[in-house]
């Protein structure tokens, strides 16, 4: 995102709470970034929550190329990244779940969200 605020805020209700975690401030289409900060933070990784996504509403007449790729970079491509960048991880520990999440828009859509009723439905 555009902002490390959000992750800043999340790690340190985790630590707070007793648990572990580090912030990760980069894309998920750079995905193998994000997996080398948990692989170096906690030398495994158990589980992938794909759950990067972001809108940008408008109807579809009006919808640029622009507007309908960049959710689905983040949405599809973003969840794609990461996991192909754990996968070997996954093989080599013979362990590995992942969850992608997704929106009801997926299947029933909404007013000037074609191209995040897709991405949510491509998951």
């Amino acid at each position: 995102g555009a902002s490390s605020r959000a992750a800043d805020v999340v790690v340190e209700e985790i630590r707070a709470a007793g648990g572990k975690a580090v912030p990760n401030y980069d894309s998920v289409l750079d995905g193998d970034k994000i997996v080398e900060t948990a692989m170096k933070a906690f030398g495994r990784i158990d589980i992938i929550i794909n759950n990067a996504g972001i809108l940008k509403d408008v109807s579809f007449a009006r919808m640029t190329d622009q507007q309908w790729n960049l959710i689905f970079q983040v949405h599809v491509d973003g969840a794609y990244k990461v996991t192909k960048a754990a996968w070997p991880i996954f093989r080599k520990q013979k362990f590995g779940r992942i969850i992608n999440t997704t929106s009801a828009a997926g299947l029933y859509g909404n007013f000037g969200q074609a191209n995040y009723s897709a991405a949510k439905l491509a998951l």
